[in-house]
């Protein structure tokens, strides 16, 4: 009699397919999901537009014929939203794994017409205080601000940029 076996998938780390996200962009969410004892027999993603919204909707993930990869595409959202998304992975086992996290709670993207000052770049919902920005690359925009630096090392060597006085400028 076979042994049951109780090794979920593995879910890598997630990507998105650009980093700056407007309202007339569809957004596909890859992932390297694998299993050591079997097979992946499903993936979802999982999405929730707005931060605090705990009510998910569920996408059937598509693997790659090629690899492990699987993928599937949140649809355009409203200028301003948040969208975050966790993948949930099933093995022929009915193993399940979730990953980040079942809350999404640090991974999400923020749809954004117009980029045009720091604190559209530094508002954030995360706790933490991260940009929902941090770790990808911005092109294509201008801010102008006012850069002050202190000058000797025993003051740190600060170099600061700000545009306004309101938070997160």
């Amino acid at each position: 009699v076979a042994q049951p076996s109780f090794q979920p998938p593995l879910i890598g780390l997630l990507s998105k397919n650009k980093s700056r996200i407007t309202s007339s962009d569809d957004v596909t969410i890859s992932g390297n999901i694998t299993d050591g004892d079997g097979n992946v027999v499903s993936a979802v993603l999982n999405y929730a537009v707005g931060y605090n919204n705990t009510t998910f909707q569920t996408i059937n993930m598509v693997k790659n014929s090629n690899n492990d990869v699987w993928t599937a595409t949140i649809p355009a959202q409203a200028d301003g939203s948040v969208v975050k998304y966790f993948v949930t992975a099933t093995d022929n086992d009915a193993n399940t794994s979730v990953f980040p996290d079942s809350l999404a709670l640090n991974s999400a993207y923020m749809v954004k017409n117009t980029i045009s000052s720091i604190s559209d770049i530094q508002s954030t919902p995360y706790g933490s205080g991260a940009s929902i920005f941090a770790g990808d690359t911005l092109t294509n925009i201008s801010i102008k601000g006012v850069v002050v630096s202190t000058i000797r090392q025993r003051d740190l060597g600060y170099i600061i940029l700000a545009d306004g006085t309101g938070p997160n400028s």
